[in-house]
């Protein structure tokens, strides 16, 4: 009975140490915290991409990327053809001024041909012109659309990891709850990870005093000591008892 009792007051003592008071509480509340944040985060970046219009950084990007090139190449074949442009209406100009000085026949057939070749590329000029200012203003348009994506790419950088922490955070919190959970659950039950091996239980024979061991050693023992007490006791023991020792004085 003594044995059972310590037993169960070890086991006892076991659970109460190792339980943590309070845990659960607080887990769920850090579990519902950090929810909250993250949720706050994840609104944040879904507005920061609704007002840039962003919905992959990167392709975006790589896309914006690809049609301003696009709008440096036709800018730059749109120039050559206005210089093309320019040196044929200056070539025009001195072919009239040159016919204008002749008095070879069909000078006037000639000149009109000049004019109208002149006008028509003018015409052309103009419209080049027209075209590069276009492609111009479009290229400042993808020029401002980068800078604007470039500018909410460090904030929409911040956003991510902001989420990315919370989130660690939000799975480790939930995963410490359960525990947490699962721990009170078996402090309930009175579970607990120490086993007993051998049970208290009662012997049919004492385990203490083993008497026949005793009778036996003392047997022994009384044997021993009383045959060294009479050996001893002869030695020491000088008085006359026979005439030999008469004889010995």
């Amino acid at each position: 009975e003594i044995l059972k009792s310590v037993l169960d007051f070890s086991l006892e003592h076991h659970l109460e140490s190792h339980k943590i008071k309070g845990s659960k509480g607080f887990f769920r509340k850090q579990v519902e915290i950090i929810g909250k944040k993250l949720k706050q985060y994840e609104n944040k970046l879904q507005e920061l991409k609704d007002d840039a219009k962003i919905y992959s950084f990167n392709e975006q990007k790589s896309s914006l990327l690809r049609q301003r090139n696009k709008l440096f190449s036709l800018f730059k074949d749109t120039e050559r053809k206005i210089d093309s442009s320019h040196s044929k209406i200056s070539e025009l100009k001195k072919l009239m001024n040159s016919l204008k000085q002749s008095v070879s026949p069909g000078f006037i057939t000639s000149y009109k041909e000049a004019e109208r070749e002149l006008i028509l590329e003018e015409a052309k000029l103009k419209s080049l012109e027209a075209e590069r200012d276009t492609i111009k203003k479009q290229i400042r348009e993808y020029n401002n659309k980068l800078d604007t994506l470039n500018s909410y790419s460090l904030e929409l950088k911040r956003l991510q990891r902001q989420i990315s922490i919370y989130e660690d955070n939000y799975r480790l919190y939930r995963k410490k709850l359960e525990e947490a959970r699962i721990s009170e659950v078996l402090d309930a039950e009175r579970v607990v990870n120490v086993k007993i091996i051998d049970p208290a239980s009662v012997s049919n024979l004492p385990v203490k005093p083993r008497k026949l061991l005793i009778l036996g050693l003392s047997g022994l023992l009384s044997l021993i000591f009383g045959i060294a007490f009479a050996f001893i006791s002869e030695y020491l023991d000088h008085s006359v008892k026979f005439s030999e020792d008469v004889k010995s004085i």
